[in-house]
């Protein structure tokens, strides 16, 4: 009988047993979302990680057959321009997930402008003005760039697009300046440093006044080109020349008395010139 009775306490404790509940949790863990944003300056990008679901892994892909990085937010630098595929992995207990975007990178565009002065010794702290166009430099209105040039003479502007500039250099302390349409050597070359040589020359500065006793009014010319179309009397007009032997013609407009001048003009100093 005690054998019976105890087969049956043993068949009612499997039984029990198997039906007790698993006392497992379930898992909280949310799969990740994989997401990041960059910020790109020249060949340095710098990656922000956005992902989302508490990932605690990741792993990074520059698409340029560097070592994956492990990091959450990775700054990387690229070797050559191009266009790279970066993917990131996002991985907590849950799971894992990917994200990837293009990223361009290039060399940055460079203008760079040498000044030198006429004995070809590098010319320091020369105002350089850029313009977009050759009408902006002729009226010197809406300045694309501008600056001095450090002591070696130079001076470099970056962010410029495929096409030609103008520009002007001017050292008013020192009285230098260059006299030719400057310009680029045609439209600027992306991703690349365009240089331009500049020879600076000294100058001074020419009065003109008109004390004709008539009071005839006259038209000058330095060096051939017309530099005052109508010079009323007692009036004066100043002018920036290069330093040396300047031809100035004084033509008058309401008779046939014309005069031509042979003046010298000195670095940094005003030269007086009455006509007739």
């Amino acid at each position: 009988m005690n054998k019976y009775i105890a087969l049956l306490f043993a068949l009612a404790g499997i039984l029990i047993f198997s039906c007790k509940k698993p006392d497992n949790k379930p898992s909280t863990e949310t799969h990740p979302v994989a997401s990041f944003t960059k910020t790109i300056d020249r060949y340095k990008v710098v990656f922000t990680n956005t992902s989302t679901g508490n990932p605690t892994s990741f792993s990074w892909n520059f698409g340029d057959s560097s070592a994956a990085d492990t990091s959450r937010n990775p700054i990387h630098t690229y070797s050559a321009s191009g266009t790279y595929h970066v993917v990131l992995t996002a991985t907590n207990k849950a799971g894992s997930d990917t994200f990837g975007m293009f990223v361009i990178v290039s060399a940055p565009t460079y203008l760079n402008i040498n000044c030198i002065d006429n004995n070809g010794h590098p010319a320091p702290g020369v105002a350089v003005t850029v313009f977009a166009n050759h009408s902006d430099w002729l009226n010197d209105a809406n300045v694309a760039y501008s600056g001095y040039t450090d002591a070696n003479g130079n001076i470099s502007f970056s962010g410029l697009s495929a096409q030609t500039y103008y520009f002007y250099c001017t050292d008013a302390s020192n009285c230098l300046t260059n006299w030719d349409v400057n310009q680029t050597n045609g439209p600027v070359t992306l991703h690349t440093t365009n240089s331009v040589n500049v020879a600076v020359s000294p100058y001074g500065t020419l009065k003109i006044v008109n004390t004709s006793p008539g009071g005839n009014p006259y038209k000058i010319k330095v060096n051939g080109q017309i530099w005052i179309s109508d010079l009323e009397v007692n009036n004066f007009a100043k002018e920036i020349l290069p330093v040396g032997n300047n031809l100035v013609e004084a033509i008058q407009l309401n008779g046939s008395t014309d005069n031509s001048y042979n003046v010298s003009i000195l670095q940094c100093q005003t030269t007086d010139l009455d006509v007739p």
